[in-house]
Order: structure tokens, then C-alpha cells, then sequence
């Protein structure tokens, strides 16, 4: 529980430099995501459930947040977890 949320806070605190510094798209790493045993599942859905908060926000400036993923298991878990939230 708390990787989750160590997790959603750096996300937050990401998307936020990004707003303050006025940015309309930004690309994101996706973290912690199999990193000390961290299940890659969670992380990747944490990651989505953030983004698509931060994006569904009133007055933001991000209008893209691209999800960079190192491998194809992680990239097939990002897939998933965005397209059961949108």
C-alpha cells in the first residue's frame, strides 16, 4: 500500500511541474513498475488512474501525457489499465 502510494504521489508531483510550467504535453516513464517487487499491474493502473485525473481536471494546460514503457509486458499492462478507465 504504501509503493501505491509513493507511486500516485510522484505521478502528482510530475504532472504538477508539468502544469506549472505551462507544458501541453509531456512524456512519463512508466514507474515503478516492477521495481522492487512492485507488481507491474498495479503500477501501470495507478499510472492511468493519475493521468486520466490529471487530464479530466479543469484548468490544466497538459492536453497529452505519453506513457513511455521499457519492455512489452509493461506496455501490454499500460494498454489494459488505460483502456478499462477510458
Amino acid at each position: 500500500m504504501k509503493q501505491r502510494q509513493c507511486l500516485r504521489s510522484a505521478l502528482r508531483s510530475a504532472l504538477a511541474r508539468a502544469e506549472e510550467l505551462h507544458l501541453a504535453s509531456v512524456a512519463l516513464r512508466a514507474l515503478a513498475t516492477g521495481t522492487f517487487g512492485y507488481a507491474k499491474a498495479d503500477g501501470c493502473r495507478v499510472i492511468a488512474e493519475e493521468v486520466r485525473a490529471h487530464l479530466q481536471a479543469p484548468g490544466r494546460s497538459l492536453a497529452l501525457v505519453l506513457l513511455v514503457a521499457v519492455d512489452g509486458e509493461t506496455t501490454s499492462h499500460l494498454w489494459v489499465a488505460a483502456r478499462s478507465l477510458w
